[in-house]
């Protein structure tokens, strides 16, 4: 498998890939572990590291930004934007529009290769 799956995988799609696969599996876990005392947020982000540079792939206008460490947070991007996600589907919205941001050239083995 691939990170996406072929095409951007979709949800329910057979060749549909890692992400896709492990976000229907928390968000399963989520449902199945109801439990009123429990509060689940989950939050997704969608960067690139392109010739050094970290970009926003969610706010394209974010660019330089900086990995940081912090005793609480730990190691972070400053400047990452996150969105609040309730389902898969929402997920794999924010995996189509990021995609669309990623710079992207062909190689000898993989015709969309970010590098």
């Amino acid at each position: 498998f691939t990170m996406e799956g072929p095409g951007g995988g979709g949800l329910g799609n057979e060749l549909r890939g890692i992400i896709p696969r492990s976000m229907e599996d928390i968000f399963q876990f989520l449902h199945q572990s109801r439990d009123p005392r429990r509060k689940f947020n989950v939050r997704a982000s969608y960067l690139q590291i392109y010739n050094e540079v970290i970009s926003d792939l969610l706010q394209p206008d974010r660019n330089n930004l900086l990995i940081r460490e912090d005793r609480r947070r730990g190691l972070f991007v400053e400047g990452l934007s996150e969105w609040l996600c309730r389902s898969p589907a929402e997920v794999q919205t924010l995996m189509t529009q990021g995609s669309a941001a990623r710079a992207t050239a062909q190689t000898n083995v993989n015709d969309a290769s970010s590098r």
